[in-house]
């Protein structure tokens, strides 16, 4: 670990000698997460000068927002561009800083980085910048919180294209230090349709589960932590550098490809290998997939139809829906009418009745040669839907892998008589989560995809 010099009293006040000592050891970092070491030489003075500083990483950007600049002095060596030091990730890394007052273009972009790792700070300051860019690396290496913010940037927006239930996208991701926070997002959840909200945890652990698919395709190892308190659900941590993940990277090629399609499966039947690589995928989740018989598949297509009944009798739960389906979608939420079949398909087990007729053809075919199963686990708290989505996220994209679809059937399992059938289903031996429709993907084009909110409604980087 380098080790920071100090000078002595008076060249630097106590508290700032105390906070640069603190830098310098892997526990004073962690206290101190948003401060690094600046170093440089007065220009004036040609003395050296150290101190602490509040910073941001925004991509390769590293911002100082000087507070109460008025009083200070040391920013004012940065004014046209000067070189410096900063002591991040226990090394100083050569930089070149340069100050930037609020009449500058990039002033706006550079606030707004460095706001989204210090949220206190108001959107209406007018304090300068002083922005600095590397200029060099120490042993052809770069700082590991420059890799790591960039990665996890990068996998929340994996993440931001998971399956949510309706397209809600109900999850607000934060990426503070080596951790992404999953957060559930009130404004976008159904209140109606999921009072208990087991289907938004199902969405936001289906969430995490892309965004850990992503960081392993990369080389990334990490670990994830369900807290399910206070609207923080998990925690996704780098641990280190390894490998890509061979599993991870065909997963993340299948993301692109996944879609939900509503349409009947071709005639050809699920091959058993294909099929116990979902099952596999559900496995090593510590969840199961119960497989059911053709006999249970009639007794499925009544629970759905019960469940589909009830709903449409309730009038606040249809008008919930009607704000969330049919139409172009142009906020970014919602299912879009290209993805509703124009007619219901002529299926054993009925689709949902979203109450609006879309534009997608239904396609010829039945659900013969489908394979219907419930996904459930042994436990129905929080964290466990929590894992229900990660392991949905899994047989999904382990099914695409396999030129399989995935259709997930939640109405089942919202409503209380209705989850008691698929308990009887699978023995009364844990606890139904979803039921999920498996076949053959159909040939031809993909289907469109459904629309996805920006990142910046969806995404917040703290540090």
């Amino acid at each position: 670990m380098t080790q920071i010099a100090v000078p002595a009293a008076p060249a630097v006040p106590a508290h700032n000698r105390w906070v640069l000592r603190a830098l310098a050891n892997e526990v004073g970092q962690r206290l101190l997460l948003r401060l690094c070491g600046l170093r440089y030489t007065g220009r004036r003075t040609g003395r050296p000068v150290t101190l602490p500083v509040a910073y941001a990483v925004c991509g390769t950007d590293v911002m100082v927002l000087v507070g109460h600049a008025a009083t200070k002095q040391w920013w004012r060596n940065f004014r046209g561009g000067h070189q410096a030091e900063l002591f991040i990730d226990g090394h100083w890394w050569p930089a070149r800083g340069e100050v930037v007052e609020a009449d500058r273009l990039e002033y706006p972009r550079l606030l707004a980085g460095y706001r989204a790792a210090h949220p206190h700070v108001s959107a209406r300051t007018t304090e300068p910048i002083v922005h600095f860019v590397l200029t060099g690396a120490v042993k052809g290496k770069v700082p590991m919180s420059f890799d790591v913010t960039q990665a996890l940037t990068a996998a929340a927006t994996v993440a931001g294209r998971a399956p949510s239930i309706h397209n809600t996208q109900p999850w607000q991701l934060v990426v503070d230090g080596a951790v992404l926070e999953v957060y559930t997002e009130s404004s976008r959840r159904l209140t109606e349709l999921d009072p208990a909200g087991h289907m938004m945890l199902i969405s936001c652990g289906a969430a995490a589960h892309h965004a850990q698919v992503a960081l392993a395709a990369d080389g990334w190892r990490t670990e994830i932590e369900r807290p399910v308190a206070d609207g923080l659900l998990a925690r996704v941590r780098v641990t280190g550098r390894g490998e890509r993940d061979p599993v991870a990277v065909r997963r993340l090629a299948a993301i692109d490809r996944r879609h939900t399609d509503r349409r009947p499966v071709p005639a050809e039947p699920v091959p058993a290998g294909a099929l116990a690589a979902v099952d596999a995928a559900v496995s090593g989740t510590g969840l199961h997939l119960h497989v059911l018989r053709s006999d249970q598949v009639v007794e499925l297509a009544v629970a759905v139809e019960r469940a589909t009944r009830a709903e449409n009798t309730d009038d606040r739960q249809q008008a919930e829906l009607a704000g969330w389906v049919g139409g172009v979608r142009a906020n970014g939420t919602g299912v879009p009418g290209t993805a509703i079949p124009a007619e219901a398909p002529q299926t054993t087990v009925p689709g949902r009745d979203f109450g609006v007729t879309g534009t997608l053809p239904p396609g010829a075919g039945h659900d013969e040669s489908a394979v219907y199963a419930v996904l459930y686990g042994t436990g129905d708290g929080p964290t466990d839907w929590l894992r229900a989505g990660e392991a949905l996220s899994a047989a999904w994209l382990d099914a695409v892998d396999r030129g399989l679809t995935l259709l997930p059937f939640s109405a089942p399992a919202e409503i209380a008589s209705t989850r008691l059938l698929l308990q009887r289903l699978v023995s009364y031996v844990g606890d139904p989560y979803l039921v999920v429709r498996i076949g053959v993907a159909p040939a031809g084009d993909p289907l469109p995809g459904t629309p996805r909110l920006p990142a910046a409604q969806t995404l917040q980087i703290r540090s």
